[in-house]
């Protein structure tokens, strides 16, 4: 064989060997079994005028009606706002109150307006089965109104429904437990690493879990608003602090703070760091520009190797609305 030829094989499996030593030492990241746990997305509640109600031109005097269509867009449940923070029910309760519809922009005795409703459908979250997607539940909302009296020829009027109503978010994360913290072996054997950022998913909602990244001593946790509207918090057990309008709603003290209401590694709850919350009880984070992060310590040396779920449930109120204008004209 001619001499050349030789040495270019040979070239060839010296850098196979040293790629195969590559692939052998580079530790396996942790996974969850599976990679579609939920549906996703970011929303929650929506809510959105239907076709020509309100109309965009009434005259004045003229009877007419605000329709809007709410409709559960992500995986959460709503909450029945009388028994806050009781167990999440998955099926309609008698006399629940799930949200509260309100109008806003307008006033409305001049429009003969009730100012909020009360939500009281159960509407069911959006659900996965097998490759098929079902819809959540949706109901309609009607304010009955009658256009006021107004000076000159026109007036335009800006128009804002808005709904406040309880949800929660879940998330899951597959991370490491292992008998050595500080060892990571290149021999290609073990099962995960553990430390880095871990995969993690997030079912349907506004708020939700970005990131997981698990650390020797426990884990650290992001969490963003990608709604459209944003969190606040209310008093736990106590559902009469649950602002029915949008103006009850304290901005220094309520308005983008988000609940921890449980972090569970396995089937062990976790105690995490942000310090209780004696106003509004639990543990509450303050999102700055939409996003907060929290540690939770962990015991993650254990006997044995292997791979386990961390699951973060998060519970807050949540504001969504619908814009639009309607023009009054005179009738004279």
């Amino acid at each position: 064989m001619d001499k050349r030829i030789r040495t270019i094989i040979f070239v060839l499996f010296i850098a196979l060997i040293v790629a195969s030593s590559g692939c052998l030492g580079k530790p396996k990241e942790s996974k969850l079994p599976s990679d579609a746990a939920f549906v996703g997305g970011t929303s929650g509640v929506g809510i959105e005028f239907l076709p020509d109600q309100p109309p965009s031109v009434v005259f004045a005097s003229q009877p007419f009606q605000i329709s809007v269509k709410v409709e559960n867009k992500g995986e959460g449940y709503l909450r029945d706002l009388r028994t806050l923070p009781s167990t999440i029910s998955t099926t309609p309760t008698a006399d629940a109150v799930y949200g509260y519809v309100s109008i806003a922009g307008v006033d409305p005795a001049r429009f003969g307006l009730q100012e909020v409703q009360e939500l009281r459908d159960f509407l069911t979250p959006v659900t996965k089965i097998g490759a098929d997607l079902i819809p959540g539940g949706q109901t309609q909302l009607v304010f009955p109104a009658t256009a006021p009296s107004i000076t000159g020829a026109a007036a335009t009027f800006p128009l804002q429904v808005i709904i406040l109503y309880s949800y929660t978010s879940e998330a899951v994360a597959g991370v490491c437990l292992k008998e050595n913290l500080y060892q990571q072996t290149l021999s290609g054997t073990e099962i995960c690493k553990l430390t880095g950022t871990k995969p993690v998913e997030s079912a349907g909602a506004p708020v939700k879990v970005t990131s997981v990244d698990e650390l020797p001593t426990g884990f650290n946790i992001r969490i963003k608003n990608t709604g459209g509207g944003y969190p606040f918090i209310f008093r736990a057990g106590d559902p009469s602090t649950f602002p029915q309008t949008e103006g009850k709603i304290d901005r220094f003290n309520q308005r983008d703070r988000v609940r921890i209401a449980s972090v569970i590694l396995g089937e062990t709850e976790l105690r995490c760091s942000p310090p209780d919350d004696p106003v509004h009880g639990g543990k509450s984070l303050f999102l700055v520009n939409n996003e907060a992060s929290f540690f939770c310590p962990a015991t993650l040396g254990v006997g044995r190797e292997f791979v386990d779920q961390l699951t973060i449930n998060l519970e807050y109120g949540y504001v969504e609305r619908a814009v639009t204008e309607i023009e009054v004209q005179s009738i004279f």
